[in-house]
């Protein structure tokens, strides 16, 4: 992190195995740094203990706008401890917290933070073990959100009726925000279409033979269509590491 650009924070702090303690690290070190505009925790055991160290320093840490703390276990506690923190952190645009075990309970405290937060646009909850009502409930809660475009519920219980009353308000939100900056939002925050159908015979035969000459143009492929329909994410921190997957593949 001493080393890191703002942006790298996302792609350097996951996966390390950090636990509570090295969380409570991170987050003293986050007291004095220079300002990260993202911060990835990702992949790293951290408990509520070590959620609420980071909440914490999130005062102290004004231009994050990325937080990802998914495939943790903040259970409701862990989250309730970052969304109280929530308000202090301004700039945020984007929180995962995904794959935490929140449940109904802990999903709610963090739907009641965002809903009334006055930039955060996207919030990732994805397999946490939310219940149909409990989803239900969220959508109710982040309805009054002036800014959230983007809700991921994946791996949750969601029924037709709490997925309609989702997109009407990430909609409104949408147009809200095209309209603030006079019609230039990206179509990939709101197109989950694709533009392109790529005809996977024609791909066999312009590709050599062999596996890996074929994996290289469909990456190659990938990476062209996700910088044209994903340009801002991919110049951000998440975009680093997903550019690193396709090159990885």
């Amino acid at each position: 992190l001493r080393a890191a650009r703002p942006t790298d924070g996302a792609r350097i702090v996951g996966n390390r195995g950090l636990g509570n303690e090295g969380a409570e690290e991170v987050a003293a070190y986050l007291e004095t740094s220079p300002p990260l505009s993202a911060l990835g925790l990702q992949h790293n055991g951290i408990g509520p203990l070590g959620a609420a160290a980071v909440a914490a320093a999130l005062p102290r840490s004004g231009a994050l706008r990325e937080l990802l703390l998914y495939s943790n276990e903040l259970g409701a506690d862990g989250a309730a401890a970052i969304a109280a923190a929530l308000p202090k952190a301004p700039a945020l645009t984007a929180l995962d917290v995904g794959s935490n075990g929140l449940g109904d309970e802990g999903a709610a405290v963090v739907a009641d933070s965002v809903a009334v937060h006055g930039s955060l646009r996207e919030l990732h909850l994805d397999y946490n073990g939310i219940s149909s009502q409990g989803t239900g409930n969220l959508a109710e809660i982040l309805s009054a959100s002036q800014t959230l475009t983007s809700l991921w519920l994946h791996g949750n219980v969601v029924d037709e009726a709490t997925s309609k009353a989702i997109e009407e308000f990430t909609g409104r939100n949408r147009s809200k925000l095209e309209e603030e900056k006079g019609g230039l939002m990206e179509a990939a925050d709101h197109d989950d279409e694709p533009s392109v159908i790529i005809d996977v015979p024609e791909l066999l035969k312009s590709s050599p033979p062999g596996a890996c000459r074929f994996a290289d143009r469909v990456a190659g492929l990938a990476i062209v269509e996700y910088l044209k329909r994903c340009a801002s994410h991919a110049a951000g921190a998440r975009g680093q590491i997903v550019m690193a997957a396709f090159l990885l593949h």
